[in-house]
């Protein structure tokens, strides 16, 4: 014979006593949603990409200046134009030794090849 005794006083599958269990666990899929979203859509981690010194990671340091991107005068509007009339042009040499004069112990010139 079988003498279930209900010592609670509740049911045997009640389901209020899921809820907080439920609850805890969708804050918690959305907690690693989120963060797994936020790896992908910044790219997270970058296996593809090449660094541009293995020594900035341990004992440098590293200042990059981005030349500007030269477009046609055909393809540029005149805001544009007027924009780009106001700033002097951009010269690698001069960067690099204006970097020189202040204490670089380094210069190098990376050009694109999908770093960035």
């Amino acid at each position: 014979m079988d003498w279930p005794l209900n010592v609670g006083g509740k049911p045997f599958n009640s389901w209020p006593a899921f809820v907080p269990v439920m609850f805890e666990c969708t804050v918690l899929f959305a907690a690693l949603s989120s963060v797994g979203a936020m790896f992908l859509l910044n790219g997270l981690p970058n296996t593809s990409r090449k660094i541009i010194d293995p020594s900035i990671t341990r004992d440098r340091f590293a200042l990059m200046i981005e030349a500007p991107v030269t477009v046609e005068d055909d393809e540029t509007d005149e805001a544009e134009k007027r924009k780009a009339a106001q700033y002097k042009r951009f010269s690698e040499a001069e960067a690099a030794d204006f970097l020189r004069s202040v204490g670089a112990q380094e210069v190098k010139s990376v050009y694109a090849e999908g770093w960035f």
